[in-house]
């Protein structure tokens, strides 16, 4: 029998039955060191009987915090977790001073600090090994995965950036702005209009589809300076821009040798949908599943939602 955390008494079950599993089960908190001598934060919990290991890698503004309940789903399915703040999120490195505020000078620097966190961390777990990459993690995943490596045994891209949203405005008229931007020294500025974190957010405007799942969060996000952000520097923006020409480069899907399964949601207005189509057409034996009822955050969905989509999830690691 799956164990999930229905959307009745969140709060007090997550409380009370789920943080002092979690607390039994870790083995690490704490930091390892990237190439550039950036700190990077990550954690790893232990199942009980493991059979095999989950590395997952979280989305833009997002932490480890908010992949818990989905650590704690995945350890009672008999896997270890092993997840990290990418650098600019949580509580890993930060270029700016600005906790609203995530940078990064090269996206590539994201494939890297995972390649040492694989080589110093995860190695020291048992395997075999899972990918779960969400959305800017399943680009990073993606690019990772490009590599040809065959560390992981299967990977599922959930809502994966393989191309951003971007409002409608032309990509190359996209990139000419942010690009004269980063000329004239505003790369580590905010974009216009952003406007910094007040620890009010609208659900209405959420990527997530359950109201309670949402609030859960949004409670541990305004009670921690480190969980603040919320918007991408000008150079974050133009890295952004840059990563499907990188993911879908001639010959580079073509690359992947690790089983792949692509989950896209039918409301999603954070990424876009035909760039998904193409890379999974060019993956050797990737899938595509739709899932509708949920948006960009499918692991935040609503029960009805969620429990199907976490099935599909757990069935394509086991079979």
């Amino acid at each position: 029998m799956k164990v999930y955390i229905p959307e009745d008494h969140y709060q007090e079950i997550y409380d009370g039955t789920v943080v002092p599993y979690l607390d039994g089960h870790e083995k690490k908190d704490g930091f390892f060191e990237s190439f550039d001598g950036a700190k990077i934060h990550c954690g790893v919990w232990c199942a009980d009987q493991p059979k095999g290991t989950i590395v997952i890698l979280h989305g833009f503004t997002e932490s480890i915090v908010k992949f818990r309940p989905l650590i704690y789903v995945f350890l009672n399915e008999g896997y270890n977790v092993c997840i990290l703040d990418q650098r600019g999120h949580g509580k890993s490195h930060r270029d700016v001073e600005n906790p609203s505020l995530t940078h990064v000078d090269h996206f590539e620097d994201y494939v890297k600090d995972f390649e040492i966190f694989l080589d110093q961390v995860v190695k020291k777990v048992p395997g075999p090994y899972f990918l779960f990459g969400h959305s800017m993690g399943g680009a990073v995943s993606a690019l990772y995965l490009e590599s040809g490596s065959t560390f992981f045994k299967k990977a599922i891209l959930t809502s994966p950036m393989i191309m951003p949203a971007h409002a409608g405005v032309p990509m190359p008229l996209t990139k000419l702005v942010f690009g004269t931007l980063s000329l004239f020294g505003q790369r580590k500025k905010a974009l216009f209009g952003a406007a910094d974190y007040t620890g009010e957010e609208n659900f209405d405007n959420a990527c997530a589809s359950s109201k309670v799942r949402f609030d859960w969060y949004n409670n541990y996000k305004k009670a921690d300076k480190d969980l603040y952000t919320c918007n991408p520097t000008v150079g974050w923006a133009l890295e952004s821009m840059k990563v499907p020409n990188k993911i879908l480069k001639k010959g580079a899907p073509e690359r992947i040798k690790t089983p792949v399964l692509l989950f896209s949601c039918d409301d999603d207005n954070m990424v876009l949908r035909p760039e998904q189509q193409k890379f999974v057409s060019r993956v050797p034996g990737a899938k595509f599943e739709t899932v509708s009822g949920g948006k960009h955050e499918l692991y935040r969905s609503e029960d009805k939602v969620l429990y199907p989509y976490l099935e599909r999830v757990l069935a394509f690691y086991s079979k």
